[in-house]
């Protein structure tokens, strides 16, 4: 009987997981994380309890308490990886001013 359940299961086709939403015009501040580290993530002026993780974030962005404005889409956490937040691919960053720096 379990081996016959076991076997039904494996037959149904699982749903495919859910797309998350791309993030669009997020304003957000540039933090150094830790603090006496070269790590960066992104505070949402929204949501200042979520650090988003870049996967890159150009050097010209790499300033702590810069004013910024990204959009971006979630991002897999590599296996066995612990990050403060969740993970992002950068689609488009540049200052709140309008002066583009990607």
């Amino acid at each position: 009987m379990l081996l016959a359940l076991a076997a039904a299961s494996c037959g149904r086709s699982q749903p495919p997981p859910a797309q998350a939403p791309t993030l669009r015009d997020v304003a957000a501040t540039v933090r150094r994380f830790p603090i006496d580290s070269e790590s960066f993530v992104l505070v949402p002026d929204s949501s200042p309890e979520t650090n988003y993780v870049p996967d890159r974030l150009p050097a010209a962005f790499r300033e702590d308490g810069l004013h910024v404005i990204f959009d971006a889409v979630p991002d897999t956490v590599p296996p066995n990886v612990r990050l403060v937040g969740p993970p992002i691919r950068l689609l488009r960053i540049q200052l709140r001013d309008g002066d583009s720096r990607s």
